[in-house]
């Protein structure tokens, strides 16, 4: 090839002076293309008689396609500081192993604990190579392939500065299980080998190499933006380790999206709901035992928002479940095509298949609250009860200098709604609702309670049955004369004859006191049977009571007092000035 003009470019990094080998000086008699042996130091099959062969050869060896296809947009991945790369030293420091690679593309690309380096070859440290391979090279056609080959080998060699920083470096590189760098040479040759390497500038080198070190994880996050490729370099080599990368993005995604559709869910919730159900209450419930008598309704014309239902115990029972259920809460809180969530406790009332059906039907979703457990999860339970228990206090406390000398039921009813308006606020109800952690949800709301924490072992131990001793044992309290007698005898049997007449003496006492109060007792029964008797006297008759209706509601009760049909009534939603309550007909068909 002919000669070319010389290119400040083309000149050997370093002096003759400074090279590692020199295997390609001296060349033999009659030698072709001027070399001392017919291959490459180090690659016997590479030819350098073949110069086609080994510019194919150098090409594969320091270039990557991959990367200069990226090299406009390293800065994504990377410290845009040709600098950037740590000593060995230092990347054992960072817990990194040093993994040997041929591939240039990997050259200083970490990920996680490991970063791969390329050896640096014994001929790249020749003057000789540089001069005549990668120098004033005479084809003027392969000009531009020599000057990429040429800037990336000279990045690649630059990053030795880098790395190779002091003497313990050094010594790491020439590790027999890494033989980064070429073997037989010294520090201080080394020193001299890479001291004009620095002084390398950027624009000298490939564009990858304006950049040190890079993340191998942000290379195969933007290879489908930058390469259309799947990945920029495969890490793992078993299905599980490739699925396990892409755990963390999907389940940032379902969280981000799920995170966004409750927003969006909650924000149309409050938009649609009614003002009525946004921290209000139901209709009261008014539950007395046996039968319903006038005296127990309040003598008003205005409707309370109030249903009387009666039960012989005064509890709750199936019946009045179900009934409450069908009169109160789907009226109230139906909504078409809409579901709601119904909060229990495990009361027998509460679970029956009628109960949960006429759920089901009208698309109410009961939730169960675990046993003994009300006391911290359910809402009223949690705060709304403790204000409405002051505010009851309070209202009782104004109501009773009027001169009213007793509190029957009908007076209760009026201070009880009185009290419940108060109490039962929008702040209130909310409040409940947060303190027990359902809404907003928060589980370590619970978990957080001291009750909770400090929960042990509340089983006391077994404790064996006393030992009874005749029909009558000490551990019980006698009740009757009989049983009286009986533990004198007991106690006498096991006694010195002084300590006996003693225990004889408190027998007597203990049958005077227990006759007397006998009597007293017969006496207080009598008072009490004329009192009841005297009451019964002044009560109206008892309302009729259908066979089929277990509440009523206030004009139900004046139709009955008054002796015509009741009026046909419906639960109605209302704003602030509103009644709940109307009439529809005059008469009930």
């Amino acid at each position: 090839m002919a000669a070319s003009e010389a290119h400040p470019l083309m000149e050997p990094p370093f002096p003759a002076t400074h090279q590692l080998n020199a295997e390609l000086d001296t060349p033999p008699h009659g030698s072709a293309h001027g070399v001392s042996t017919p291959y490459l130091p180090g690659y016997p099959r590479i030819s350098l008689q073949n110069r086609c062969g080994a510019l194919d050869f150098l090409e594969k060896e320091y270039c990557s396609a991959d990367l200069d296809r990226m090299a406009g947009r390293l800065w994504w991945m990377s410290k845009q500081d040709s600098a950037n790369i740590s000593p060995f030293h230092r990347q054992l420091v960072k817990r990194r192993s040093i993994i040997v690679t041929e591939d240039p593309k990997l050259h200083l690309v970490w990920i996680y604990d490991r970063i791969f380096v390329k050896p640096l070859p014994r001929y790249l440290t020749s003057y000789a190579f540089w001069r005549d391979y990668l120098g004033n090279d005479a084809d003027v056609t392969a000009r531009s392939r020599y000057i990429h080959i040429r800037k990336a080998a000279l990045g690649y060699l630059r990053t030795y500065f880098y790395l190779v920083r002091s003497e313990s470096d050094f010594y790491i590189a020439q590790d027999p299980s890494l033989h980064l760098v070429p073997i037989g040479i010294t520090w201080e040759q080394f020193c001299n080998f890479t001291t004009d390497l620095a002084k390398i500038p950027d624009r000298d080198v490939s564009r990858r190499y304006a950049y040190g070190e890079i993340r191998l994880t942000r290379l195969n996050f933007y290879a489908p933006l930058l390469l259309r490729k799947s990945h920029f370099q495969r890490v793992e080599y078993q299905y599980r380790e490739y699925f396990a990368r892409f755990y963390g993005p999907v389940l940032f995604i379902i969280g981000i999206t799920s995170i966004v559709l409750s927003g969006l869910q909650v924000a149309v919730a409050v938009e649609e709901a009614d003002p009525l159900l946004n921290g209000r209450v139901l209709l009261v419930v008014a539950l007395w035992y046996k039968a319903p008598e006038e005296h127990m309704f309040p003598q008003n014309k205005e409707l309370p928002d109030v249903i009387w239902a009666f039960s012989p115990k005064g509890w709750t029972d199936e019946e009045l479940a179900t009934d409450w259920l069908h009169r109160i809460f789907v009226p109230q809180t139906a909504r078409k095509g809409k579901h709601s969530i119904l909060i229990l406790d495990n009361h027998k009332s509460y679970t029956t298949g009628e109960f949960q059906y006429y759920c089901l039907e009208n698309n109410i979703h009961p939730l169960y609250l675990p046993s003994h457990a009300t006391h911290k999860l359910q809402p009223l339970d949690v705060d709304p009860f403790s204000p409405l228990t002051t505010a009851y206090g309070r209202a009782v406390e104004e109501y009773t200098p009027t001169g009213i000398a007793t509190l029957n039921r009908s007076v209760f009813s009026l201070l009880y709604v009185q009290a419940r308006q108060t109490a039962f606020t929008q702040r209130n109800i909310r409040a409940g609702w947060k303190r027990a952690g359902i809404w907003p949800i928060n589980r370590q709301k619970l978990l957080d309670d001291p009750e909770i924490k400090n929960f042990g072992r509340t089983t006391p131990e077994y404790q064996p049955a006393p030992v009874k001793e005749g029909p009558n044992h000490l551990h019980s309290t006698p009740k009757k004369a009989n049983e009286i007698r009986e533990l004198q005898a007991t106690i006498e049997a096991k006694v010195t004859p002084r300590t006996r007449r003693s225990v004889r003496k408190l027998s007597h006492a203990a049958l005077q006191e227990h006759a007397g109060a006998q009597l007293l007792q017969n006496e207080l029964n009598d008072v009490r049977r004329q009192l009841h008797h005297q009451e019964l006297k002044k009560r109206s008759k008892r309302m009729a009571k259908e066979n089929v209706q277990r509440s009523w509601n206030l004009e139900q009760v004046k139709a009955a007092r008054e002796g015509r049909p009741p009026s046909r009534v419906q639960i109605t939603r209302r704003t602030e000035n509103s009644l709940r309550i109307v009439i529809l007909s005059d008469k009930l068909e």
